[in-house]
């Protein structure tokens, strides 16, 4: 969500100052007076995944450089003896000769695909599959090339050497893939991956191990499940009740928690999971705005779900305070609650210009519209939305680094032309942690979600969880 001023443990602010921004990108936000002291100098949370600002003059993470390292959005699996299951249609894989191999920069790429396929399948199956990555790799060629002239053989090599470097990733951790899961989040995902950071300067965030109620979060992801259908259903009556042009979805619901903070806390700080706070947890920055204004809706998401979000926010001389952390459900409870108040926010904008009303637009569209909105507070014109929506941004957001050089740190991303030299001549992706523009961290939540569509059948085409 907008970034807001570092907060402090009790305090809450009630508004977010906002400088006004020219460029779409989230505005730079003044100095608080509720800084908590222990906090004052610690910089912007690392763990917001909103559009983290900065003061002027800040340093910007070290990792932001693009040599840094890649990134995976896979978690670890549970350790021996822990929750960790296979599904029912997928086999633990078989061992490899690890010395034999060495490591990616020893080994040819398709020495390494060959190998890790066939500790998953049977040697048939992993020569369709090597077929497969083949002629994904013609087509992704074909579109590539309107981009810049570029040889078919090098789109081809480097295809092969991201899906095998992804396989080596899953085989060594001992997840259970079967070939349709080889096909589709490997293969056909890496492909997906490498054409978007091309196309945008911005690859997608990578959710499909937080849905398949598999390794060490399994218990949390069907309580996620359980959770979001819950309260996409009371949303929605209560909108109806409204008489509101618009609904919401489980799959928006889902995504956004994700996006702002859950698959972080499902990734590595597990420990916080009955524990989170609404701000530098999940991003929920103007909770306190929105649990006043859409009161009811709070009242009924605690019927509900169960939980009790109605209390978590008290008024005390005028102030806003925090009186505890989130449990595991109300953190999705409160992601709708402020989903819906952005929502209505969207709409209200949307009005205003003169515009068609999100009820009226394909689900896709709403959600990066409101997405848009949720990051930075701001209304984006209908070409950028389109644009964002195909994941097709071209160089806009590199011009946009580049044309804020004298207020914030340059963002990790490169254009169409340069990204796809960069990464046919064998560089890694750059590292695109939390940063200030909201268009950056839209793109990544809106591949997210594509990817989702295309590569599980976690949601059905209305953005229902199956």
């Amino acid at each position: 969500m907008r970034s807001l001023i570092v907060l402090g443990v009790v305090l809450l602010s009630p508004l977010c100052a906002e400088a006004p921004s020219e460029d779409g990108s989230a505005p730079l936000p003044f100095p608080s007076a509720l800084t908590h002291p222990v906090l004052a100098d610690a910089g912007p949370p690392s763990n917001v995944h909103g559009s983290a600002s900065s003061a002027a003059g800040a340093r910007p993470p070290a990792a932001s450089s693009l040599s840094g390292p890649p990134v995976t959005d896979a978690r670890q699996p549970a350790a021996p003896g822990g929750s960790s299951r296979s599904a029912a249609d997928a086999r633990p894989p078989a061992p490899v000769d690890e010395r034999a191999l060495a490591t990616l920069a020893d080994a040819e790429p398709a020495l390494v695909l060959q190998q890790r396929l066939r500790a998953y399948v049977p040697e048939p199956t992993a020569v369709a599959l090597e077929d497969h990555l083949r002629r994904t790799a013609t087509a992704l060629h074909a579109r590539l090339r309107r981009v810049e002239a570029c040889d078919a053989d090098d789109v081809t090599l480097q295809l092969t050497r991201h899906v095998a470097a992804n396989l080596v990733e899953k085989h060594r951790a001992g997840f259970p893939l079967d070939a349709e899961r080889l096909r589709r989040q490997v293969i056909e995902a890496e492909a997906f991956k490498l054409e978007t950071f091309v196309a945008t300067g911005v690859y997608p965030k990578r959710y499909f191990g937080y849905l398949d109620e598999q390794w060490d979060t399994a218990d949390f992801e069907r309580r996620l499940k359980v959770a979001a259908r819950k309260a996409a259903a009371a949303c929605n009556r209560w909108l109806e009740n409204a008489h509101a042009p618009f609904r919401v979805t489980e799959q928006e619901l889902v995504v956004t928690f994700l996006a702002e903070g859950g698959a972080v806390l499902l990734r590595e700080r597990q420990a916080e999971l009955e524990s989170i706070h609404p701000v530098l947890g999940i991003g929920l920055d103007d909770i306190a705005r929105g649990f006043v204004d859409l009161a009811p809706l709070v009242r009924l998401l605690d019927e509900e779900v169960g939980t009790r979000l109605e209390g978590v926010v008290a008024w005390r001389g005028g102030a806003p305070v925090l009186t505890r952390t989130f449990r595991f459900e109300e953190a999705i409870a409160g992601t709708a609650v402020m989903w819906v108040w952005e929502k209505q926010l969207a709409e209200r904008k949307l009005v205003a210009k003169g515009r068609a009303s999100l009820g009226g637009r394909p689900l896709d569209e709403q959600f990066v519209i409101t997405s848009l909105v949720y990051n930075s507070g701001l209304l984006f014109d209908e070409k950028t939305i389109a644009r964002v929506r195909a994941l097709d941004t071209g160089g806009s957001l590199y011009a946009l680094s580049e044309a804020s050089k004298a207020k914030r740190w340059a963002l990790p991303v490169l254009p169409p032309a340069r990204g796809l030299r960069w990464l046919l001549g064998g560089s890694e992706y750059p590292h695109q942690p939390t940063s200030w523009s909201a268009l950056y961290h839209v793109l990544q939540r809106a591949g997210a979600a594509q990817g989702l569509s295309r590569f599980t059948d976690a949601f059905d085409d209305r953005g229902r969880l199956r």
